[in-house]
């Protein structure tokens, strides 16, 4: 994880990684076989499930639970705390990546298939495909994990289908930033935009409800504008800050941790 991590057993073959709703990180490894909690505010940590994994990625639904998409077998697990895994349905071969969408639906990534899959872990509904381009052509990933978050509305889904409307700062010129991160719950946001146009600043929780909207207004090209968001009164987890422009949509993830 390139972290320094102070637990005491030998940690290594990290398959997937995700933030729960409290605010931990958790990672799986396959030369465990078991999921791992973490603080990242010190790094110490536990074994939070010794349940086999086997590569795949893990995600939090909505309501909290950690799912494992396993490879072998092809299966979606529930990863019980201390307990063994419990089997939700099938999952296509080759299973890489998994995370969570604004509906409480899955995106699913596969070796060697140029296409998330969007549905249900639980239900076998795993019919809605969503081509993968990069540069314009069709991308087909090999290993690799989705980052849990991609339930911002709109956000995960517009990079893959809409080609004009991107979502990274580094593509289209606009910064958005946010100072200290980790909070304990004040931040200040900064951002810019290349031209002149609306802007709004608005906070997410990770199952993509709207906390707050912190701007709103037309904005100058070149100049920086401040925000400031007090989250003292959520939970430890993680937040999205998202930017929206008549042209752009810019995301960029905070953490609560006390």
């Amino acid at each position: 994880l390139g972290l320094p991590i102070g637990v005491n057993v030998g940690l290594s073959g990290f398959a997937a990684a995700t933030y729960g709703p409290d605010g931990m990180l958790y990672a799986a490894s396959q030369t465990s076989g078991a999921v791992y909690r973490f603080n990242p505010t010190n790094f110490t940590g536990s074994l939070y499930s010794g349940a086999q994994v086997n590569g795949g990625d893990i995600a939090f639904t909505a309501d909290g639970e950690l799912i494992h998409v396993s490879r072998n077998p092809a299966r979606a697990f529930l990863v019980n705390e201390n307990g063994p895994n419990t089997i939700l349905g099938p999952v296509p071969a080759g299973v890489s990546g998994l995370a969570r969408r604004a509906d409480g639906t899955f995106l699913l990534s596969v070796q060697g298939y140029d296409k998330l899959i969007a549905g249900s872990t639980t239900e076998g509904d795993l019919g809605v495909r969503f081509d993968l381009k990069l540069n314009g052509a069709p991308f087909t990933p090999a290993n690799g994990d989705l980052a849990s978050g991609c339930a911002v509305p709109a956000a995960a889904i517009m990079v893959l289908t809409d080609t004009n409307l991107p979502v990274h700062a580094e593509e289209v010129g606009a910064k958005l930033a946010s100072q200290p991160n980790p909070t304990e719950g004040t931040s200040i946001v900064t951002f810019t935009t290349e031209t002149g146009t609306r802007a709004t600043l608005e906070v997410y929780d990770v199952s993509g409800r709207s906390v707050a909207t912190l701007f709103n207004a037309e904005v100058q090209p070149g100049q920086e504008y401040r925000a400031e968001f007090n989250g003292a009164a959520l939970p430890n987890g993680v937040y999205i800050y998202r930017l929206t422009t008549d042209a752009e949509v810019v995301i960029e993830k905070f953490m609560i941790a006390r």
